[in-house]
């Protein structure tokens, strides 16, 4: 009896520290489980940047009425942000327990809200066309969510799911930040799996991948044995100068640099970063293994008259960046 007194208790004290007209903020996802299955309503997460940070709490009645709502920053810290790389602010994210029902864009958000009453909203949300063209976003999501838990819980953590049904949707989806987490998951469970799964993404991130998710980039690099820093030095270039002499502007003209990985290790090119749009480079994806010859193809096509002078950075497993450089005399 007692007992059950001392958790009405706590159950009425949670609510009344509830005010239904504000935002709290997004600490993480086991306090958001806690705290709802406390006060009984369904969560609503509002994703925010910069641009929106001054006006975040300016919302609708219908949504602190009926939610408790959530603001999340978008940073490189943030889960949401890592699974959900739209880039669209606001985003409302609706959580029923610890499921991602549903989320929606503020232009989305707004047509709902204007067409529904206070009763109907949350079952015109889940029956929305947008929930309706989202199923395998959503349902992907969750999977990511799970995931995300077991990870935090270390190696106590158990996944609750098929395991196979787990890397065949996030091998569909392609997407890097499953891959890693996919990768994170098997690293206490199956070494050659994370090690497969490093050198895919090592491998085939885009410029924008390794923008969003600098952090988890660094970690691949520090974690994964066959893909270690090694010299400059040793990857041995024949030139990192090409003198493509007098050409004409409406001349594309290519060269090729060729190396040898002298290291005792694979030498893998990440990205090629060129000053100029004008200047295209190409290169082998694959790990250069070591002692093995390779080479990278850069095409010039100018766009300016006179002298021109280009740099070419490969970013790989080096210690440092390693610059080439081409030049021309341009004519018209």
């Amino acid at each position: 009896m007692k007992k059950n007194i001392g958790i009405l208790f706590c159950i009425l004290l949670i609510s009344s520290c509830y005010d239904k007209n504000s935002y709290r903020i997004f600490v993480s996802l086991s306090k958001l489980s806690n705290y709802e299955n406390g006060v009984r309503k369904p969560l609503l997460i509002k994703l925010i940047n910069e641009k929106n940070d001054a006006d975040f709490f300016i919302e609708d009645t219908l949504l602190t009425n009926n939610f408790i709502c959530y603001v999340a920053h978008d940073s490189k810290e943030c889960v949401f942000s890592k699974i959900i790389p739209n880039g669209i602010y606001p985003l409302y994210i609706i959580f029923s327990s610890d499921t991602i029902t549903s989320f929606f864009s503020g232009d989305e958000m707004k047509q709902i809200l204007e067409n529904v009453t206070e009763k109907q909203l949350y079952s015109a949300m889940l029956e929305s066309d947008f929930t309706m063209r989202k199923k395998d976003d959503i349902m992907y999501l969750n999977v990511l969510l799970k995931l995300y838990k077991c990870i935090e819980e270390g190696e106590n953590g158990n996944f609750a799911g098929n395991i196979n049904n787990l890397e065949a949707l996030i091998s569909q989806k392609n997407e890097f930040y499953g891959k890693y987490l996919l990768a994170q998951f098997f690293k206490s469970r199956d070494a050659i799996k994370t090690e497969e799964i490093y050198t895919d993404l090592w491998i085939n991130s885009k410029p924008e991948e390794m923008k969003k998710y600098p952090e988890e980039l660094l970690d691949i690099l520090k974690n994964k044995n066959r893909i270690a820093l090694i010299e400059n030095r040793d990857i041995d270039f024949v030139y990192t100068e090409y003198d493509f002499g007098v050409i004409n502007l409406a001349d594309r003209v290519v060269c090729k640099f060729y190396y040898t990985n002298n290291s005792d290790r694979k030498f893998v090119i990440h990205n090629i970063v060129t000053t100029c749009g004008c200047t295209v480079p190409f290169w082998n994806r694959q790990p250069i293994m070591s002692t093995s010859q390779d080479s990278i193809s850069v095409e010039f096509s100018p766009n300016s008259v006179g002298h021109n002078n280009k740099t070419i950075v490969i970013e790989g497993n080096c210690r440092q960046k390693i610059e080439l450089k081409i030049k021309a005399l341009v004519r018209e």
